[in-house]
Order: C-alpha cells, then structure tokens, then sequence
C-alpha cells in the first residue's frame, strides 16, 4: 500500500480520493484521536469555562478525581497534537498528489481552508467556543509555503517553533499561578445580591468571579439565547487571542512533523521499523513526563499554582512524543496486520473525521444545554468519561453504517462540494 492519493476533486485533474487509495494509518489514527479529543473537550461542553480548564476543589469524589487525573495524563494535549500531525501530513499527500500530476494547488487549497475557516465559525459562535477548525485553516496558509522545505528542515523549525511555544506557555503559566496567588477582588454571591443574567454580569464583572460562574452556568443550562451567545462569544474571542499567542505555535509544530512524516514514508508498510522504533520512543518519553506532570497537577489541587511553570515544559516535550508514539503505534499496527476487523471500525470513524467532529458537538450541546436536556453542571467528572465512551461506540456503529451505503462523510461531501465547485460522487459504487 503506498502512502498517497489523499487529493480531491476540481482544479486541473485533481480529483477526489477513492476509499481503496486511501491511507489506512491515516484514517485509523483520526479515528482514535477523535476519542480521546471528545474526552478532552466534554468538561468544556459541560462546565463554566474555568472549572472545565481547572476544576480546583469542585472535585468531590475519589473516581472524579482519578478520572481527572487519567484524561490529564493520557489525553490532554495528545491527541489534539495526533490530530495536527495527521492535518499537516494530509495536507503534504494533497500537495505532493499535485506535484506528481503537474496540477496546480495553491488555488483548490486556499478555497479548501477558507471553506474550513467558514465551518470553524459557524462551529464557534453558533455552537461551541472550543472549535479547532478557524485555527487549522487560519495556521493552514502558514504551511503552504513550507511544504518545500525538507524533512529535515521541517524538523528543524519545527523545534524551533516548539521552543517558542514553550517559552510563551511558561509565561502564560506564571501569570496564571501570578493571578491566583493574587486574585482580583470580586463580590461574592451573598454580597452581590441576586443573581445576575449573563450580559449584566458580563458587563459587571468581566473577570472571573462567583457571579460570572453562576450566570455562565445559567446561561446555558437555562438560556436565554441571548446570554448563551454572549458567553460563547467572549469566550471564543479569547480563547482566539490567548491561543495565537501560545499553543497556535504547538499546532504549527505537529503540522510540520507530519509533514516531514510523510516526505519520509513513515507511514508506508515498509517502514514498519520506523514505525515500531517511534511508538516506543515516543512513549517511553512521553508517558513519564506527562505521569510527572500529572502529579504536580494533582498536588496542586487541580488548578494554577506555581508548579504550572514547570508543567508547561513537561506537557509540550510530552505530548508532542506521546503523539508521535501513537502515530508509530497505530502505523505499526496497520503495517503488521494486526486486530484487522477493529482497525477497519475505527477507520471508518476517521473516514468521516469533520464529520464525528461535528457530531460530538451537537450530541455534547444537546445533552448540557439549555434548548436540550440541561444538565450543564450538573454532571459528575467520572459520568462524562462514562458517556464520552458510550457515544463513541455509536459513532464507530454509525460510521461503519454510514459508510455501507455512502463514499464520505456529509459534511466531508458538503466541503468537497463547495471548495471545488462540483458535488463528487457520494453513492457507493458496488
């Protein structure tokens, strides 16, 4: 199987991949990172923002807090390190596809992010302040003209792009544990009277405070839509800011290494001692520090503390070698032609990974907001990890269904559409 043919439809012959071109480690590591990107994300979709980044002392239970401890650990940061890796070697296969057949690229694959970009923020304000998308297609134009570099240039700025971001999250961290050794004074709630709606606490108290929690919480499990909106959009929008001056730098990091991945054939068959040499590397570093780090997140009680400093060079070596063990791993895996009948199940939930994104999205919202059920903050830690694995084993079902009968995702099918102006064929062709 050779590694290629990830292109799609429209300019000067490029035309959308079939399944039978398709990379299989590829689509089974998306389909992996999606899990472990809904167990990162659910205490987001389910909590005021600051509780769901640091649940500090709101952690009641013993199975809360090893649960907490365990998605730290093993999920945080990995998996959206996996799923930048994967964006940045798609990207590659796309552009060396082009390159081969003497296409042009440029063009399809500017109309291709700004499409993404789009996506990202109807995603962001009309759904959920957590999106990926607006990053990856803003960082997207980034990589363009780094694809000609070599793989061994790429690893080079690739390190240098990580040693920034490790510099500008050590800061990011010692202004956190800075504003928790001295917080801004807020009323309390006994103080502040009655309960303020969303948008007077917004204007009232712009930094965190009892207030601002409690509204935000009501805000969501109650509405308004008005005061839903208005959280979600200040929190998008700083969220944006904070993220370009710091993990933006992370992600611009995997895009390269995956793009350096495929201008080596990691990912071919026949690189399995590649392959093999790479998943035990990268967890053999990666799992120590990030056990470390998990630790001193523990010992200090679940939120900002001094130790953040420290933290923030544990977590960026550590994920970014976890992330390449796992890419090691799972390539291995395909390669040996091992656990086929698993394998194809979770590649079929990679297949459709914009997809599933959106899914886990629309599902978590539905559950936790005020328009479906409304449990926002009223969820155990522990119940969340419980429903996240419950979900995802719907998904791989719907997946392998879905793709019984169609070729692509539906929304994989609406991007393709609308980037090169022409619907590609969505029936399976038996």
């Amino acid at each position: 199987m050779k590694p290629v043919d990830h292109g799609a439809p429209g300019d000067a012959g490029l035309a959308p991949v079939q399944p039978g071109q398709r990379l299989a480690s590829l689509d089974l590591l998306r389909g992996f990172a999606l899990l472990g990107i809904f167990l990162v994300n659910i205490p987001l979709f389910s909590f005021p923002v600051e509780l769901g980044l640091t649940p500090g002392d709101t952690l009641e239970s013993t199975a809360d807090r090893i649960s907490v401890l365990l998605v730290a650990i093993l999920a945080e940061g990995k998996f959206i390190s996996l799923f930048s890796l994967l964006f940045g070697a798609g990207v590659t296969i796309q552009w060396m596809r082009a390159r081969a057949r003497n296409t042009p690229f440029a063009g399809m694959y500017v109309r291709r992010l700004l499409v993404l970009l789009c996506f990202g923020l109807i995603h962001a304000i009309g759904f959920w302040y957590g999106d990926i998308l607006v990053l990856y297609a803003c960082l997207g134009f980034v990589l363009l003209p780094l694809l000609k570099l070599s793989p061994r240039n790429l690893l080079i700025t690739a390190g240098v792009l990580l040693t920034v971001c490790i510099v500008l999250m050590s800061l990011l961290a010692f202004f956190q544990a800075l504003g928790k050794q001295f917080p801004l004074i807020a009323p309390t709630m006994e103080e502040g009277g009655e309960l303020l709606t969303g948008l007077q606490a917004i204007e009232t108290y712009p930094w965190a405070s009892e207030q601002l929690l409690a509204a935000e919480s009501n805000a969501y499990a109650e509405g308004p839509l008005a005061d839903a909106l208005a959280f979600r959009v200040m929190t998008w929008g700083f969220f944006i800011v904070m993220v370009f001056f710091s993990y933006a730098w992370h992600v611009m990091t995997m895009f390269l290494v995956g793009t350096a991945m495929i201008k080596v054939g990691f990912f071919d068959p026949s690189r399995i001692l590649l392959q093999k040499k790479a998943a035990i590397m990268g967890l053999s570093i990666g799992l120590p520090l990030e056990i470390l780090d998990g630790f001193l997140f523990a010992m200090r009680g679940f939120t900002h503390g001094w130790t953040s400093i420290a933290s923030a060079f544990l977590s960026e070596i550590g994920t970014v070698s976890i992330a390449i063990g796992f890419a090691g791993l799972g390539s291995w895996l395909v390669s040996s032609g091992g656990l086929t009948r698993v394998v194809g199940w979770i590649c079929s939930v990679g297949r459709m990974a914009l997809t599933n994104y959106l899914l886990q999205t629309l599902v978590a919202t539905t559950i936790m907001y005020w328009w479906g059920f409304g449990m926002f903050g009223s969820v155990e830690r522990s119940s969340l990890v419980l429903l996240v694995l419950g979900f995802y084993v719907l998904q791989v079902i719907f997946s392998v269904a879905w793709l019984q009968v169609f070729q692509m995702g539906p929304f994989e099918w609406l991007w393709r559409t609308i980037t090169y102006l022409r619907p590609p064929a969505l029936l399976r062709r038996n």
